[in-house]
């Protein structure tokens, strides 16, 4: 073994050609998509035959393939597709995949024993507690969000023992990643399901402002390699699975010359010795390669700023076609080749004996020892040691070079050209074999799908009973998002609990007051939490969470595991009874996820056990997607309640850019306003100043009025009502409305329920 790769180089790509571009370029790791489950359904993608040869390529030069099954699946997705689609890919190496959906990552991590499984950036890993869950039941790495900033990614190296991938290039989605519900409202398109149409690259205007103006610019983060390394990542992540070869060549090679010389010089340059510089003119490749009216360096260090935004149409240069020229030729037309040393004996009488050694970077040298042919005497010419070696050296169209070449040849002997060239072809094919059989040693193959899927089944009976019960009796939630909308519903005389975001912190005595009017009333109230909490904000997100129990608050309705498990770590040494509600935006997909709940919260099991399962329901509620369809509602059942959003505009997008910001600059206050799209959609945007986020909302709200038939079928406790930016009268009129239906079957004839300005979102339609 030579050396320990400090650092992993990851290379996107959508093709075959593009995965031998970037390892011949000096990837050590490539990922890359097949024909199902990717989060790039249109990229080229690869047949399962074209995926084994792209593993065989990689592991024979030390690289690594990554699979990508980071969309959401359905559950006929997982019963039917998901073992047949991963198990040969299995049994020839496959070195990882990358996984989005929890039931997704049980179900491989149950049936597909040492093989790796990284977490994707789409499931939100925003801090130390969830990489640490993650890593305890059984993944192997974490791609952390492009928000995170260096000091958040440092937390986690520091407190988790797991590895961390971060993107360094590449495109820069404007919404917080896995929160992204743009495409999917538009066109039903959905990004959790691998089907972008990048929206966000369009036309909005924003009061006189009429511009691209959710459109970031790509990443690039050469500048400042040496600190993203430092902070804990080990593997460096280039973005592009629908860019060319030339691309990825050119992209993966001008990284690897900067990774080799930073960590070449690492402590010279880390103690001020040596300057870290990138040359002008290796700038400018990155941004002749693709750029979007320049480029920015994320979130690293910055929380946001205009700089990262494209906010006019991208003037793409032309092609430097010098730079692809030296591309095609240097990676494209011709594959990387690794060093062999062939040691071959030849006596009389005796098989040849051969000794092919591979040497290789970061392993072992892999060797494989054989016997060939029997040699013949000489009749006329005899057989000389140049020529074997001569002929063993013609590896040219292999992936090999004979760096070394050692014969020891008796005398008086003689093999055909014929000869020789077999000799040459087992050679190449015995330590191709020997390499690829390295990486599938140990693979356990352990199907427990229908086992599992059995108890599943037994355990749905036995809750079934259960659940009718306690869904015998629905009630309504209602969102409210500023005290004018909390002061107007608290007294109305109907059956609701109420939501309230974090405006309540630009008045907290104030809120304090409504918090002890509501409990007067029956009403519990429960604080929505930040949709993204940032490294940076965790001690005020903690000292928010401490001071609203002390004030009596009755719950919380919580946006990701991070939360949950600070939450839970304040409130397990409490004796108060406390109620969570898991947001839409934890997803469970499928039932296979709803029913991995249990295990992930496990530092909570005391309040979720067999024995005392009715307490379950009393502290644990689960959001139904919003993504997804009636039929599919229906069959989810879980341990605990479960709440359908029936009104309200859908949060589409949460940033932590701000379209007010980026046009009129930042007022330090909380603001509201609308972004219009071609067609005039308004799009409300709202302002979060302590957290400095931005969300944006549907121009239409999804209502479920029209279809309470099928709410009233699903098995589930609570409906949620949303409210923006409605009228106080149009609120009043909705909640009576919905009131009047769930608990005494009576219609409205309200207007609103009568013209076409709303939308049954996903109910119906699903997404693809």
């Amino acid at each position: 073994m030579n050396i320990t790769r400090k650092v992993e180089l990851l290379a996107p790509a959508g093709d075959l050609e593009c995965i031998k571009a970037a390892i011949n370029a000096g990837a050590d790791a490539v990922y890359t998509g097949g024909n199902k489950f990717g989060a790039r359904a249109f990229a080229n993608n690869l047949n399962k035959d074209e995926l084994i040869e792209a593993i065989n390529y990689a592991h024979i030069h030390e690289a690594f393939i990554y699979l990508t099954v980071n969309t959401l699946l359905k559950d006929d997705e997982i019963k039917k597709d998901l073992y047949d689609y991963i198990l040969p890919l299995y049994e020839a190496g496959l070195d990882a995949v990358i996984v989005q959906d929890m039931g997704v990552f049980k179900f491989i991590k149950d049936n597909f024993k040492n093989l790796d499984i990284h977490i994707s950036t789409q499931s939100t890993i925003n801090g130390k507690r969830t990489a640490k869950k993650y890593k305890e039941l059984g993944a192997s790495r974490v791609v952390t969000p492009r928000e995170l900033s260096l000091e958040g990614i440092k937390d986690i190296s520091e407190n988790v023992d797991i590895e961390i991938e971060s993107f360094i290039h590449g495109a820069l989605c404007y919404c917080y990643s896995g929160m992204c519900l743009l495409s999917s409202v538009i066109g039903g398109r959905s990004g959790n399901r691998g089907r972008c149409a990048q929206p966000c690259r369009k036309d909005y205007v924003f009061e006189e402002h009429k511009s691209t103006l959710l459109s970031t610019k790509d990443m690039c983060t050469i500048k400042i390699l040496p600190e993203i390394i430092n902070s804990g990542v080990y593997s460096l992540k280039i973005e592009g699975r629908m860019k060319k070869p030339t691309y990825v060549a050119g992209v993966v090679s001008i990284y690897r010359k900067y990774i080799d010389y930073y960590l070449s010089n690492k402590d010279s340059i880390d103690s001020g010795k040596m300057k870290y510089e990138v040359k002008d003119d290796d700038y400018n490749n990155l941004l002749d390669l693709f750029n979007r009216n320049g480029f920015n360096e994320s979130y690293y260090k910055i929380h946001c700023d205009k700089s990262m935004m494209s906010l006019t149409k991208p003037k793409f240069r032309a092609e430097n076609k010098s730079l692809t020229d030296y591309l095609n030729k240097s990676f494209i037309e011709n594959n990387k080749r690794e060093d062999l040393i062939i040691d071959v004996v030849i006596k009389k009488d005796t098989p040849i004996k051969v000794k092919v050694t591979a040497l290789r970077k970061y392993e072992e040298y892999i060797i494989t020892e054989f016997e060939s042919i029997t040699p013949d005497l000489a009749i006329n010419r005899e057989l000389d040691a140049n020529e074997v070696e001569k002929q063993l050296s013609k590896l040219g169209n292999t992936l090999y070079i004979a760096k070394e070449i050692n014969v020891n040849l008796e005398s008086g002997l003689f093999l055909s050209v014929g000869n020789l060239k077999q000799l040459k072809r087992e050679c190449v094919d015995r330590i191709t074999e020997i390499i690829n059989q390295k990486y599938v040693t140990n693979r356990i193959v352990d199907y427990k799908f229908e086992n599992e899927l059995s108890k599943d089944i037994n355990n749905f009976n036995k809750l079934k009973d259960l659940n009718n019960c306690k869904n015998k009796d629905k009630r309504l939630r209602v969102l409210v998002n500023d005290f004018n909308q909390l002061e107007n519903i608290i007294e109305l005389d109907i059956d609701f609990d109420i939501y309230v975001e974090d405006f309540i912190f630009e008045k907290p005595e104030k809120f304090y007051k409504f918090l002890k009017m509501a409990h007067s009333r029956n009403k519990k109230i429960y604080y929505a939490c930040i949709r993204f909490l940032h490294f940076e904000k965790e001690k005020m997100f903690m000292d928010s969470i401490n001071e609203l129990i002390n004030n009596d608050i009755d719950g919380f309705l919580i946006r990701s595991y991070e939360e949950y498990f600070i939450i839970n770590n304040i409130i397990k040494n409490i004796n108060k009874n406390l109620d969570l509600i898991f947001d839409n935006t934890i997803y469970t997909f499928n039932s296979y996820s709803f029913n991995c709940i249990d295990e992930f919260i496990s530092e909570n099991k005391e309040l979720f056990n067999d024995e005392n399962i009715n307490k379950s329901y009393n502290n644990l509620c689960l959001t139904f997607p919003l993504e997804l369809r009636y039929e599919q509602i229906k069959n989810l059942i879980s341990n605990y309640n479960e709440e359908l959003v029936v009104y309200g505009k859908m949060p589409v997008m949460v940033s932590a850019n701000c379209v007010i910001r980026n046009t009129k600059g930042c007022s330090h206050k909380c603001e509201k306003g609308y972004i219009k799209d071609d067609l005039n959609n308004k799009f409300q945007i709202a302002t979060n100043c302590r957290y400095c986020q931005n969300t944006i909302y549907n121009s239409v709200p999804t209502s479920l009025y029209g279809v309470f038939d099928k709410v009233l079928d699903i098995n589930n406790k609570y409906l949620r009502l949303e409210f923006t930016d409605e009228g106080i009268e149009e609120i009043i009129d909705i909640i009576t409305s919905y009131a009047r239906l769930l608990y005494s079957g009576e219609k409205s004839d309200y207007i609103f329920f009568e013209n076409n300005n709303f939308t049954r979102g996903h109910f119906l339609r699903g997404v693809k």
